[in-house]
């Protein structure tokens, strides 16, 4: 997969997939394989994951594999509702209040934010740098005062901003974010609110993403503020959301006319003080 320019992370992720696999079936026989996936308790999606990851294992190994037929399952990501962000944001430590805040404002991918070094951010000029991840596009992008005040608190032990120079990257940010579904879990439980288990880091690009396509009615905008090559995945990452306090319109989208028409009929019934319509959608954290 390294010769292939698969990222570490997405190599990392393969070779954990696969000791899973092979604690519960004989991987290199790949019949066993197929009898332990076809009863599997797995999700639509990570199954097709997994089938991706074995077939490149079989590939390596030159051991002959029929595919089995799976689709992926296209599914609304959760958007929470910005005060339901905060609480979480309010309520963790300042090491995770800080780098959740920055995925907050900048939309970056959590392994983004997690790679940051201190000489990316010009505290002059309030903004920070995103190298990207995933063959996406750099950015710049602005940082609140108040995000910077708080960065500026951290203790400053070494070139990065949230980890250690000497520590494995990948690894020391699986502690991190184990060590924040314990943080958000005791907030949920304290709040009565058990829809707070569902935010992760990634659910802060979601939500910025839809909020700035409510307001900007621009798809490429946000195409660009993400840094995706390709609107496709702009198109599957962003709902059309009415953000008026604590309540919104969602609605899937799946081409920039609809988005637009949506949009349209969206602004007329808000004009004629109509009652806000929900409509359905299934949702991950994706």
């Amino acid at each position: 997969m390294q010769k292939n320019g698969y990222s570490e992370s997405t190599i990392r992720a393969a070779v954990k997939t696969l000791r899973h696999l092979s604690r519960n079936c004989n991987l290199l026989n790949p019949e066993s394989f197929l009898n332990y996936n076809a009863t599997a308790k797995y999700g639509d999606n990570r199954r097709c994951h997994i089938l991706d990851d074995v077939t490149r294992f079989y590939k390596s190994l030159n051991i002959p594999f029929n595919r089995p037929r799976h689709r992926v399952v296209e599914k609304l990501p959760f958007i929470p509702l910005e005060a339901e962000i905060d609480s979480i944001i309010s309520g963790v430590n300042l090491k995770t209040s800080v780098f959740m805040q920055i995925v907050k404002e900048t939309w970056a991918r959590a392994g983004e934010v997690w790679a940051l070094k201190w000489i990316d951010v010009d505290f002059n000029k309030g903004t920070v740098t995103i190298t990207p991840e995933k063959g996406s596009r750099p950015r710049l992008k602005k940082l609140k005062p108040e995000t910077i005040a708080a960065m500026l608190r951290l203790p400053k032990v070494s070139r990065f901003i949230f980890h250690k120079d000497n520590a494995n990257r990948y690894e020391s940010y699986d502690d991190f974010y184990r060590y924040y579904a314990i943080q958000r879990a005791k907030i949920a439980n304290k709040l009565g609110n058990p829809n707070l288990t569902r935010i992760s880091f990634k659910t802060l690009r979601h939500f910025g993403a839809t909020k700035r396509y409510w307001e900007t009615k621009d798809i490429l905008h946000v195409m660009q503020e993400l840094g995706h090559r390709s609107i496709k995945n702009t198109l599957i990452y962003t709902q059309l959301v009415k953000f008026e306090g604590d309540e919104y319109v969602s609605k899937a989208v799946k081409t920039t006319k609809e988005a637009e028409a949506s949009f349209n009929q969206a602004s007329s019934s808000s004009a004629t003080h109509q009652k806000p319509t929900c409509y359905s959608g299934k949702e991950n954290n994706r």
